[in-house]
């Protein structure tokens, strides 16, 4: 684990039926599958629940619970401050903590009778969304628009099966049995890691719908999601065979974490916003309303503004320690991580690139990915850090799997 226990500040249904399932790594596996899995006619789908016990090295959360809304600002205030000894009032100790959570995922594979190349890309989302980011269920009014915007959706055309999760703390991973003051960077990179090792060993428990072994497995993520994909290869190089870093870069210097990333969500907390999130404690928090998640996630006029209301609208919850234990990070040493490795990010990305990755990307990230077979990093036009929400997102869907495909994942 590379500095993860320095704070930081980083972005950012159905029926269930119990199973028996062998336990690869000594990793628990699924112990509950959806007994009506959905099905298009290009891909089948199918929702999962998935039992998983982590040890991890948390940080303890330093200050008051919140009450208010004032709380969350002396928070803002006191995490951001320039003086290390205030800011370190946030996450003044460490514990070593053994939980077991409930994970919910969903597997999508290529219909019967069309390409699969038996690839499976492991995605995991963001601060701020939730699984649904990989492939949004889209209102009436915009379904016919879909295809511009599920990733999902791209990748089975192309014989990739997505295996995408919601994280730790999110709508069907165990939101209401944990506390925002307890989910962070260090528990959700081991179930990450640990994810990983069960989509590897396969079977029908963990990949259902008779997909079998993966031949290959690649991580895919986004903002948040990306960092925890780039310390699962830095901890375990050989855990997977690609990894794709969307909304991100390694390039602390040029981004806008801290002061200016935390100003432009606004926190919230999240049950005195919504009745929907009732049952949440108030270390989770929501953005405040529509403006904030612009500033943070599109570019003008780069997208539809129905699609940012419907991201504003759908957002998740995140919780306060996920961004208390995102600060202040260092990427150091490169990883020794030998896979093909992309970072792709919108041009206009603020949260990363404090709204122009030109010259962003490939340095440092080329000296971080080392040893990448091969490194690559794409600077993609017309886009904000929400990059799956533009309007020429489907462009970035297929060069991410293009370059998949050409390094034989």
């Amino acid at each position: 684990m590379k500095n993860l226990l320095q704070p930081m500040f980083l972005l950012v249904a159905g029926v269930y039926i119990t199973t028996a399932a062998p336990t690869p790594d000594n990793v628990e596996s699924l112990l509950q599958r959806s007994a009506n899995p959905r099905a298009s006619q290009t891909k089948i789908c199918q929702d999962l629940k998935i039992p998983l016990t982590v040890t991890s090295t948390n940080y303890v959360f330093g200050l008051p619970h919140f009450n208010n809304d004032l709380d969350v600002a002396n928070w803002v205030v006191t995490a951001t401050n320039r003086n290390p000894s205030i800011k370190k009032t946030v996450t003044p100790g460490t514990k070593n903590i053994t939980a077991t959570y409930t994970i919910g995922a969903r597997f999508c594979q290529p219909a019967p009778g069309k390409k699969s190349n038996k690839v499976v890309l492991l995605a995991t989302h963001g601060i701020g969304f939730d699984k649904s980011y990989w492939d949004p269920n889209l209102p009436a009014e915009l379904k016919s628009e879909t295809d511009k915007y599920s990733f999902v959706d791209h990748a089975v055309s192309r014989g990739y099966a997505v295996f995408s999760y919601d994280r730790l703390g999110v709508v069907s991973s165990s939101s209401r049995q944990t506390s925002g003051y307890t989910v962070q960077i260090n528990n959700q990179l081991e179930i990450v890691k640990k994810l990983a090792k069960l989509v590897k060993a396969g079977g029908e428990n963990i990949l259902p719908g008779k997909f079998g072994n993966p031949k290959k497995t690649v991580l895919v993520g986004h903002s948040f999601g990306s960092a925890l994909s780039y310390f699962a290869v830095s901890d375990e190089p050989d855990l997977v065979d690609g990894v794709v870093l969307t909304g991100f870069s390694t390039n602390i210097s040029a981004s806008n974490q801290g002061t200016a990333l935390v100003a432009g969500f606004v926190p919230r907390i999240a049950n005195l916003m919504e009745k929907k999130w009732n049952g949440l404690d108030s270390g989770y928090l929501a953005t405040v309303d529509g403006n904030s998640s612009a500033v943070i996630f599109f570019q003008q006029p780069d997208y539809d503004p129905a699609i940012a209301e419907f991201a504003a609208a759908n957002q998740a919850p995140f919780a306060v320690m996920e961004l208390s234990t995102g600060r202040e990070f260092s990427f150091n040493p490169p990883v020794t991580f030998k896979g093909a490795a992309l970072i792709i990010s919108g041009k206009y990305d603020w949260p990363f690139c404090a709204g122009d990755c030109d010259d962003v990307l490939a340095n440092p990230g080329a000296q971080y990915f080392a040893g990448a077979r091969p490194f690559k990093a794409i600077v993609y036009p017309k886009a904000g850090h929400g990059l799956n929400f533009h309007l020429n997102a489907k462009g970035s869907f297929k060069a991410i799997t293009d370059f998949l495909y050409e390094n034989g994942l």
